[in-house]
């Protein structure tokens, strides 16, 4: 079990190293419609992938169509996304029928055609506690709709679907305590990862937490409103995953989140394991960590 003082030696604040190392180029195109690179370095044996993999749409309780979430993902460097819409919670559902998968299915052309990687996803949205989970990496989302949360993760388990803790602390320290049910989600091997970050909040037990149960850490923007940057920068950036895979796919990044090789960047920060950060310090003010990473040419989806 590590300690406390070792999870805080893994935070980065990151303002040098992030200014050093984070390029940001653009592809042709018209004025306004650009994609501007993230260039984080490689690591050794390694592409870094940088991944959204929480964010809403107005199929549940976020406020733009699927093809948007696509379009300011692309704009903004990033190679992965997942649209998580809720299954519990759809205050549209007058105006936009329950059908899960229809993010997914209305985001993924538009992805291919940007080829920008594309996972199809869902929040398992029950009360805190014992929290909300996300389910990438679904075959189908439907079959979630179900009353107990347990047989939920269970069914997206099933899937091969990547499970992660949603904003632990959200409600505060007691209501986001480690409880029962998630010792069994964790014992069955049904619980993968938590969010370390998600927007702009920090959760330094999901932190500890990863640390201690060999969780992966996520970051992610968890967005509902529209995202009105046109790049990422050091300085203004949505919370990311950065994904250390073995190529630009969607199995080679399955593969590496289930191995627990991520850093989180939130604001001015990378949040990770030393094993990960040393050498993303080292590739990016030393020319240490292999080339700088670029955008595959094969579209994936699933």
């Amino acid at each position: 079990m590590k300690s406390l003082t070792t999870a805080a030696l893994l935070f980065i604040s990151a303002s040098l190293f992030i200014a050093t190392s984070l390029a940001i180029t653009a592809r042709p195109a018209t004025a306004e419609d650009v994609r501007r690179e993230i260039a984080f370095p490689h690591l050794a044996g390694y592409q870094t992938l940088v991944c959204d993999l929480h964010m809403h749409t107005v199929f549940s309780d976020g406020q733009v169509w699927p093809k948007v979430r696509v379009d300011e993902a692309w704009r903004q460097g990033i190679d992965l996304i997942s649209i998580t819409d809720h299954i519990e919670y759809q205050p549209h559902q007058a105006d936009v029928p329950t059908n899960h998968n229809r993010p997914y299915e209305l985001a993924r052309g538009a992805a291919a055609e940007r080829n920008l990687l594309i996972a199809r996803g869902a929040e398992i949205t029950r009360d805190t506690p014992p929290g909300h989970f996300n389910a990438i990496f679904l075959q189908d989302a439907n079959p979630l709709a179900t009353t107990e949360l347990v047989d939920a993760i269970r069914i997206a388990n099933k899937q091969g679907a990547f499970v992660t803790w949603n904003h632990q602390g959200w409600k505060g320290a007691e209501r986001g305590a480690w409880r029962d049910i998630h010792t069994t989600l964790l014992d069955n091997h049904w619980l993968h990862a938590m969010e370390v970050c998600n927007g702009e909040s920090y959760y330094p037990d999901a932190h500890r937490w990863c640390l201690e149960k060999g969780l992966t850490m996520i970051g992610a923007s968890d967005i509902h409103e529209p995202d009105l940057r046109r790049q990422s920068s050091p300085s203004d950036h949505r919370t990311l995953t950065l994904v250390f895979a073995r190529e630009r796919t969607l199995p080679a990044i399955q593969e590496a989140l289930r191995e627990g090789r991520t850093v989180v960047w939130f604001n001015d920060q990378l949040i990770g394991e030393p094993r990960w950060l040393t050498p993303l310090f080292a590739g990016s003010v030393g020319g240490f960590g292999g080339p700088q990473r670029q955008v595959g040419r094969d579209p994936q989806s699933l």
